[in-house]
Parts: C-alpha cells; sequence; structure tokens
C-alpha cells in the first residue's frame, strides 16, 4: 500500500488530502513542521512526498533541500506547492539541483493534486519502483574515477576551478599504488632469482620500486586535497543553494504584498468614484431648490399671504440649501482625505514595485551569479 507524506501549514487541507488519498487504498502521514518532516521522511520511506513551501518554522525550500541532498531519500518523487510563489519563482527554483519533481499554486483542486501524484505513483502501485527524476543525475564521488596523473596536477596547478562539480575525475591512487606494489613485487622476484652460474644474492629492492612508490605515496596526497577541496565547495554550493531558497520566498512574500496593495488601492478608488458620484447629485440638488426659490422670490409680491406662504416656503427651502451645502462640504472633505489615502496608497503600490524590480534584478544577478561560478548544473 503506497505511503504518502503531507508537510502542510494548513491543518483542514492536509485532512482533506488525506481523505482523498485513504479513498484511493493509499495512507498518509500528517505534519506541518519541517523538521519532522526530515525525520519522518527517513523513518516511513514514503513513496511521494506533498511538501508546503509556507511552513510555520521554516522555509519548504530548505526542506526540499536537505531533501534532495539525503542519497537515501532524493529518489522520491516530491511535490512542492505554494500560496506566494510566482510562476517565476518556481522557474527558478527549477534549475537547482535540489529541485522538486512537481510544483503546483494553491489554491489548487484535490482531483488536480491526486491526478499529479498518480502519475508518480502508478509505478509503486503496479509493484514496480517509479522512475527517479530525469534518471537520476548520479554524483560521482572522487574514489570512483581517474585520470591521467599529469591532467590532474595541470589541472589543480591553475585554479580551483576544476572542481566546480562533483562529477570531476581525479586519480585514484589506491588502484596506482597497488599496481605500483604488484610492479614492485614482480621486479622483487625476478631480481632474488639466482643465477645457476652465481651464488644467490640478497634481495634488493628496485630503485624504480622506490619511484613508484614515492608517486603513489604523492598521488594519493592529492586525493587527499582534492576530496577536502570538494567538500569545501559542495558546502559552500549548499550554502548558496539556502541562500537563493531564502530570497526565492522574500521575492515571492513581496509579490504577495504587492498584490495586496493594489487590491486596496482598487477599493479605494471605486470608494472616491461612489462619493464622486454622491457629490455631483448634491450639487445637482442645491442648484435646483436655487432655482426653485428665485421664482418663490419673484412671485412673493402677489398678496400678503401669498409672501407669507412664500415666506415660509422659502425658509424651507434655505434650511434645505444649508442642509444640502453642509452635506456637500461633509462629502468634499471625505473626497479629499480619500484623495490623500489614493495618493499614500499609490506611492505605497510605486515604492513595492520598486522594491519587487530590486529584489528580481537580485535575484537574476545572483543566478547570473551562480551561472558564470557553475555552481549550479
Amino acid at each position: 500500500m503506497p505511503k504518502i507524506l503531507i508537510v502542510e501549514s494548513e491543518p483542514p487541507l492536509a485532512k482533506t488530502l488525506s481523505e482523498a488519498f485513504q479513498k484511493k487504498g493509499m495512507t498518509s502521514v500528517l505534519t506541518g513542521d519541517g523538521g519532522e518532516a526530515l525525520n519522518l521522511a527517513r523513518s516511513e520511506r514514503p513513496q511521494l512526498i506533498i511538501l508546503c513551501v509556507e511552513l510555520p518554522r521554516g522555509s519548504g525550500y530548505s526542506v526540499c533541500n536537505k531533501l534532495k541532498k539525503d542519497p537515501e531519500l532524493a529518489a522520491i518523487p516530491l511535490i512542492l506547492t505554494s500560496a506566494q510563489a510566482t510562476e517565476e519563482t518556481f522557474e527558478q527554483h527549477k534549475k537547482l539541483r535540489t529541485r522538486a519533481e512537481a510544483y503546483l499554486k494553491k489554491p489548487y483542486g484535490t482531483d488536480e493534486l491526486l491526478m499529479l501524484a498518480m502519475e508518480y505513483l502508478k509505478g509503486t502501485m503496479n509493484g514496480v519502483a517509479a522512475p527517479a527524476k530525469d534518471e537520476m543525475e548520479v554524483e560521482v564521488s572522487v574514489d570512483d574515477l581517474s585520470v591521467d596523473t599529469e591532467d590532474a596536477a595541470n589541472q589543480l596547478s591553475g585554479d580551483d576551478e576544476a572542481l566546480k562539480t562533483t562529477a570531476m575525475r581525479v586519480p585514484d591512487a589506491t588502484r596506482l599504488a597497488a599496481a605500483s606494489a604488484a610492479a614492485s613485487t614482480a621486479r622483487e622476484s625476478v631480481v632474488a632469482e639466482p643465477s645457476e652460474e652465481a651464488p644467490a644474492a640478497a634481495p634488493r629492492r628496485p630503485t624504480t620500486s622506490l619511484v613508484s612508490d614515492a608517486e603513489g605515496e604523492r598521488l594519493r596526497g592529492e586525493v587527499r586535497q582534492l576530496r577536502q577541496k570538494v567538500q569545501r565547495l559542495e558546502q559552500t554550493l549548499q550554502e548558496k543553494e539556502l541562500e537563493f531558497n531564502d530570497r526565492l520566498l522574500q521575492e515571492s512574500s513581496r509579490g504577495r504584498e504587492s498584490v495586496e496593495i493594489k487590491k486596496k488601492l482598487q477599493v479605494v478608488e471605486r470608494d472616491i468614484a461612489k462619493h464622486q458620484q454622491i457629490a455631483e447629485k448634491a450639487t445637482a440638488e442645491a442648484e435646483k431648490y436655487k432655482t426653485e426659490f428665485n421664482r418663490l422670490k419673484q412671485e412673493a409680491d402677489v398678496s400678503e399671504q401669498d409672501r407669507q406662504l412664500l415666506s415660509d416656503k422659502m425658509g424651507q427651502l434655505v434650511d434645505k440649501v444649508k442642509q444640502l451645502a453642509a452635506e456637500r462640504d461633509k462629502l468634499q472633505a471625505e473626497l479629499t482625505r480619500l484623495d490623500g489615502e489614493h495618493d499614500v496608497l499609490k506611492a505605497d503600490v510605486e515604492s513595492a514595485q520598486k522594491v519587487k524590480e530590486k529584489a528580481r534584478k537580485a535575484v537574476d544577478i545572483a543566478v547570473q551569479l551562480i551561472n558564470e561560478t557553475g555552481l549550479v548544473q
């Protein structure tokens, strides 16, 4: 029965996914902690891992990096999900050695995730191990390959660029030393064999054997130095990848903040348009009552009674005009305040866009530097 490790910061979503997998006849292990996820991956050995980027403690990018660095866990298919990451962020992460097999943006449909998961679990469901990503990138250690001694010395004499990747070729000192020892033994046996015409002499170690031993020792020293350099370069590469993951997360967060500010700006703009319509309507009403007031004033000379009636009517109209004028002033003040907020939010959006642009440029520079130094294959 296939086992799924779900690393999700939203418990309701994790529960929904677990129930969906259970209906498919699969078991699920749930956690929302990155450190616990690593321990569960080692102990439970799941056939698939679904990892959320936004975890309460740490980043899913960092967990993905550690999982893919572990030789025993690297072959497990991993689906990376995120609510904040952009397509550009995912594309940048796909360039890493420690990338995931698949990427999904939240919110996603349960059926969509199940369909994607079944692609990686198909081999397991049929009793056959699922194929690893890109036939699995094999990292060759310094003990597995060899090159000519002179070529290795020439590479080392220049700079450390020859050690950019662990898939480099280095002398196999152990094999060379064994060959030297075998040659030395053969020579010693030939020299030690007594001649029929001369008395047997004590065996003497040939000079060429001493030279071969010295050469083997030198090569062993070179191998040790190369191993140390490879370890340092691998450590540096891991630090750079972690730093790059953090930058991706920061850029994703800033992009989401920019989207939220734009949404707030749209709401404010709609409110401004609404208040402008109300203000225009109030102004039209005031003009209408003003016209009516002037007309009634002209008819005030008809009679005293009529004048009294008109006077009362005019008083009412004046009160109404004052009331409308007060409402108009209030609306104009509100409109002025909204205009100020609009300017502030507009400035915030421009600032956020500038920050996002700087972050994008910084990421581009970092990617260019990594590509130039060859730290990412």
